[in-house]
């Protein structure tokens, strides 16, 4: 099955990478013999779901939210003043904003992540509040003090080693531990998000100054000032691949909180 890298490359020199007349890759009977992905239930994209709840890597191995299609929104406005102090001499003041909606913020795709939350830790039966019983998830699942308290995850003793009876998922090492057994997907870390969720946000308010002075003969001189500032939620540019620089964030399960200055935008210019 080509995943979209594949069909987008150019399969030799002078060969073009796509052609319109194969249409949607991914319709169904589409000639390229990819699976069918048909609204709403293609999500995610990457990596695909093989069996309910078992999504192995793909390659690349990345995730395309089910949303990252959305267009985004972004309004403007300006409210600006003009006045000629004397003959050739004008002065202009301008407010400019802009409020940007719906942006791909790939930094916000929590199931990327495959991290465990407060809830899920506990809902296991670990104690939050005793560093003992949260010092467990760091343990291998072979450690006495998991097998006693997490007997469900017992322990054979193969020719080739142990494994997990019953297994988290087929062949799963039962030298992992058992904060890894609790993750969404236990089988890796996390998904890298090339195409995250449409929760981008942007906020920009600035004062823009003009000064234009006209000499004779047809002579100009400028002069302009720029006093501004940006905001950002989750998003600097349309994928964190192709970002000069990277929204941090604090809190993936509090969206709130992650709002931060645009480092791409200059205070005064």
């Amino acid at each position: 099955m080509p995943d979209f890298y594949t069909y987008a490359d150019q399969p030799a020199a002078g060969v073009p990478a796509g052609q319109l007349k194969y249409g949607n890759p991914f319709a169904p009977g589409n000639p390229l013999g990819n699976a069918p992905i048909v609204w709403p239930n293609f999500t995610p994209l990457y990596p695909f779901q093989q069996a309910p709840g078992y999504a192995p890597p793909e390659s690349p191995f990345i995730s395309i939210d089910r949303n990252a299609g959305r267009l985004p929104r972004q309004l403007q406005w300006s409210l600006g003043l003009q006045h000629e102090l004397i003959r050739g001499l004008v002065i202009e003041g301008a407010y400019v904003g802009n409020r940007g909606a719906w942006w791909t913020a790939p930094v916000l795709c929590t199931s990327c992540y495959n991290s465990l939350t407060l809830q899920q830790v506990a809902a296991a039966g670990i104690n939050t509040s005793s560093a003992s019983s949260l010092a467990l998830l760091n343990t291998p699942i072979t450690s006495t003090l998991v097998q006693q308290q997490f007997p469900n995850l017992q322990i054979v003793t193969l020719p080739s080693g142990y494994k997990v009876v019953p297994s988290v998922y087929s062949s799963f090492p039962a030298t992992q531990t058992l904060g890894q057994t609790l993750r969404a997907q236990p089988q890796w870390d996390g998904v890298p998000p090339f195409l995250g969720p449409p929760l981008g946000t942007t906020w920009y308010d600035s004062f823009q100054g003009k000064v234009t002075k006209r000499f004779s003969h047809g002579l100009t001189a400028n002069y302009a000032f720029t006093w501004q500032k940006g905001l950002i939620n989750g998003t600097g540019a349309d994928t964190s691949y192709l970002t000069p620089a990277d929204p941090r964030i604090n809190n993936v399960y509090d969206y709130g909180i992650n709002k931060q200055l645009n480092t791409l935008t200059r205070p005064l210019v």
